[in-house]
């Protein structure tokens, strides 16, 4: 069964009143709008119209009849008709799936369906009508009907506007920007629902996909600041007074007159669940949904639910014996209830009480450093934690229950109240020793001899005053560090076989390379006692040896003879120069 056709239906227009203007009449949901009565003719039959869109009809792969409003244009209207009844076919054989038949569904229907999944799958009251709206609102700002009209241009313009401020007329900012947080929620809820339609073979791809989160470090709105013990005490004791000493204000509570007893008893449940957010670093929602079967009073621990808890898994708490005892204590009070009830009443404008009561308390609810509000009691937590001493991060980490460490420290850390004298111990004893006249003279001299020590004055080598190398000068031999072991060897002696004359050289050439640093070593031999420079020279003349070191320009060539010209200066200063460097400065 398949056809096309033109739905009718009867004229109406709006009825007025006598002032000439619209008569209003409520709906059935109870809206205002224009009353409406059929255009009647001459008999006093109604008149009809068509509709200017086409309308279809066919089985759909349920077997069950389908309608559908289609295009203005008869042809494009037809290929429609045709194509959702060769695909339903192809579905109730078992060829082809409905993603097709689904996009062009209402998108409402989806919404719903992805509502009923949520509850299905245990999450919160709160946190599906949280996540609807956010939906919703998306949806709604970017005019999605179908599934098939999802796509990620107009999600990222709506992204885009909630994060801009918004001005008046005069350039006033009346409503500021969201920050990064608010802005990826929205994205992470609409992502889900479209990948819970992509699961569900609703859809074949989900178009958000190119859409990436944006850093919540870089833009923080909210910095929350943590409570010092002080400010946690009187906290718990203004909340404790307030419901007394505002009774003439406090008449009513949940729907019930209070009394001077209820007032009291009202005090001791808010002072005690400020008291167990703070030692417990658990979240205002799971403590809300928490019974008194989650309680261990007799071992100490709060089993957190995989039900309640933000991550989906079960946990335990330790509890303080303190805490135990008012725990008990708020037990009896209540008169033992079971292990289904719930331990608090927490109302959902927890936030609103607390500014209240910190107000009593005289504690601002924001400064410089940040707000405080029910949230940053689990910040005290954990600021408490990093300051306690033996505590290591990984054990703070696991009773925070954060995935990753990094997590502790950096956000849930009030670097503010974090006492880092505590370190101060750690860091080493360095003291600094007093000198008096005799310790300065001794450190002047130098050697064995108690002689002041000179300085080598610029110039050539022999120019060096007598003396100046303790011992005179024995024999050179500028010899690779860390060479080989064996006799020693003056550079004055001769090799005795091919050998020996291969490792015979400045520096202990037997490598290729000349070291840029040498070592000179007083060996014994003849004229070791010597300080004459003219001795010296002689010594050290006739000095052959092909060593080319890093320090040439890449030549073969020897290092020049040292052996004084006829005016008895030197025949290469600079080579000369670079010799004596290689001598250690004494």
């Amino acid at each position: 069964m398949a056809r096309l056709f033109k739905k009718t239906y009867p004229k109406t227009h709006v009825v007025k009143g006598p002032d000439g203007k619209a008569v209003m009449v409520r709906n059935t949901k109870g809206r205002l709008e224009p009353k409406r009565e059929p255009v009647l003719d001459a008999d006093g039959q109604p008149v009809m119209a068509t509709a200017r869109r086409w309308s279809i009809e066919y089985t759909g792969a349920d077997g069950r009849p389908k309608r559908k409003v289609a295009y203005t244009d008869r042809r494009a209207s037809e290929k429609l008709l045709s194509d959702l009844g060769v695909k339903a076919e192809r579905v109730r054989a078992g060829v082809r799936d409905q993603t097709t038949e689904q996009l062009v569904g209402p998108i409402k229907e989806h919404a719903a369906a992805y509502k009923a999944h949520q509850e299905a799958q245990g999450f919160t009251a709160n946190h599906v009508k949280e996540s609807l709206a956010r939906i919703s609102q998306v949806i709604g700002a970017c005019k999605f009907t179908r599934l098939a009209d999802v796509e990620s241009g107009p999600v990222e313009a709506f992204l885009v506007g909630i994060q801009q401020d918004r001005r008046d007329k005069s350039g006033k900012v009346t409503k500021a920007g969201v920050a990064n947080r608010t802005r990826n929620t929205y994205l992470i809820s609409l992502r889900a629902f479209i990948n819970w339609a992509v699961d569900t073979k609703r859809m074949g791809y989900s178009p958000l996909d190119s859409i990436a989160l944006l850093s919540e470090e870089v833009d923080q709105r909210r910095e929350r600041r943590a409570a010092t013990a002080d400010e946690l005490v009187r906290l718990v004791t203004a909340a404790r007074r307030r419901p007394l000493t505002v009774a003439k204000a406090l008449v009513k509570h949940r729907g019930h007159m209070l009394t001077d007893e209820g007032r009291q008893r009202l005090g001791l449940e808010r002072a005690l669940i400020y008291k167990t957010l703070a030692l417990t670093g658990v979240r205002v929602g799971e403590l809300r949904e928490s019974t008194w079967g989650d309680f261990d009073l007799k071992a100490g621990w709060l089993n957190v639910p995989a039900r309640t808890a933000k991550n989906d898994q079960a946990a335990d708490v330790p509890l303080g014996d303190a805490l135990v005892a008012d725990l008990k204590g708020w037990s009896q009070e209540q008169g033992r209830p079971g292990p289904d009830a719930r331990v608090f009443a927490i109302p959902a404008d927890l936030c609103r009480v607390l500014k209240k009561d910190l107000a009593f308390a005289g504690i601002p609810y924001k400064t410089r450093d940040g707000y405080f509000d029910v949230h940053s009691l689990r910040h005290t937590t954990g600021t408490a934690l990093a300051n306690a001493a033996g505590i290591p991060g990984k054990v703070a980490q696991k009773f925070m229950r954060h995935k990753t460490r990094r997590l502790t420290e950096d956000t849930y850390v009030d670097k503010r109240l974090v006492d880092l004298r505590r370190a101060l111990p750690a860091l080493p004893d360095v003291p600094i020793p007093h000198l008096d006249g005799p310790d300065v003279e001794a450190l002047r001299a130098t050697g064995t001899d108690g002689r002041t020590a000179q300085k080598l004055p610029p110039g050539r080598p022999e120019t060096l005053p007598a003396g100046s190398l303790r011992g005179g000068l024995r024999g050179v031999n500028l010899r690779r560090k860390g060479a080989s072991s064996g006799p020693d060897r003056s550079i004055d002696e001769k090799p005795t076989d091919a050998k020996q004359a291969g490792n015979t050289s400045v520096n202990g050439c037997g490598d290729k390379h000349l070291a840029p640093r040498g070592r000179a070593e007083v060996l014994s031999g003849q004229g070791a006692n010597s300080t004459d420079p003219d001795e010296i020279r002689t010594r050290v003349a006739g000095v052959k040896s092909r060593c080319p070191g890093p320090l040439d320009d890449g030549a073969d060539r020897s290092i020049r003879d040292v052996t004084p010209d006829q005016n008895g200066e030197a025949a290469d200063p600079s080579e000369a120069g670079r010799t004596a460097q290689q001598f250690p400065e004494v």
